[in-house]
């Protein structure tokens, strides 16, 4: 029976990390796609990332990723319509080629697709 128990705490304990570990790997692709699509002027707010922050709940592991900016949530939320225009100051353009609107949720659901085989991957290990 100790040798049961012993098991079953190790079963669980390795799952546990192989959450943690799989929630990660999800989180930190998705901040790596959104950059992809994060406008850029000065960098300052592509380099204000923050995450992957993992995290236990009593529902499971979280995960937190994102931009700490001060005005990362202001631009996040613009709708893009100065997309391709040049700025006034000379340094490039409002919204860079390949910047988008709602860039931090763009990134995520591009990956959406692929996140049960990051998953699986990552229960997968030894």
């Amino acid at each position: 029976m100790s040798n049961l128990k012993t098991n079953i705490s190790k079963f669980f304990a390795d799952a546990e990390k192989k959450a943690e570990a799989g929630v990660y790997a999800v989180a930190n692709e998705g901040l790596a796609l959104a950059k992809t699509y994060t406008p850029v002027d000065t960098s300052n707010l592509i380099n204000s990332e923050i995450g992957p922050l993992i995290s236990k709940t009593q529902s499971g592991v979280k995960a937190v990723v994102g931009f700490n900016a001060e005005y990362a949530f202001y631009v996040h939320n613009k709708t893009g319509k100065l997309k391709g225009i040049p700025r006034a100051n000379g340094n490039g353009y409002y919204w860079s080629p390949d910047a988008e609107p709602k860039f931090l949720v763009k990134g995520f659901e591009e990956l959406k697709p692929i996140i049960p085989k990051i998953i699986k991957a990552a229960h997968e290990t030894k």
